[in-house]
């Protein structure tokens, strides 16, 4: 389990080994965000959002915004499939019954570590 953890997690190639575990697992997966986060962040830093022409001609890089399409589309298409988990006791209880903290409350906590 720890190697098959390794190969998943290993940023070489882009996250390779992720990816491909990806696309073998089909619709009803659970992706990582990140890997989708990191693609739109280079598609929109690596790309320009206008191209010219030969004439000086400026024109939308419409391959900039089909590569974000595909890559939110391919994201999305995870949000269709239906998950069936059923509760693993205590961790189920714990995250169910997880305290949490009105406005207010995290207001004044803020303040009290708020670096002088």
């Amino acid at each position: 389990v720890y190697k098959q953890l390794q190969i998943l997690s290993n940023p070489v190639s882009s996250f390779k080994g992720l990816r491909e575990a990806v696309k073998r697992g089909g619709k009803s997966i659970l992706p990582y965000i990140g890997t989708y986060l990191s693609d739109l962040t280079f598609i929109d830093d690596g790309n320009p959002g206008y191209t010219e022409t030969e004439n000086g001609k400026k024109l939308i890089n419409f391959e900039k915004y089909r590569l974000t399409y595909l890559t939110i589309h391919n994201f999305q298409n995870f949000q269709h499939s239906i998950y069936n988990f059923s509760p693993h006791e205590p961790t189920y209880t714990f995250l169910y019954e997880l305290p949490a903290l009105g406005e207010n409350e995290l207001y004044s906590l803020s303040l009290e570590r708020e670096p002088n």
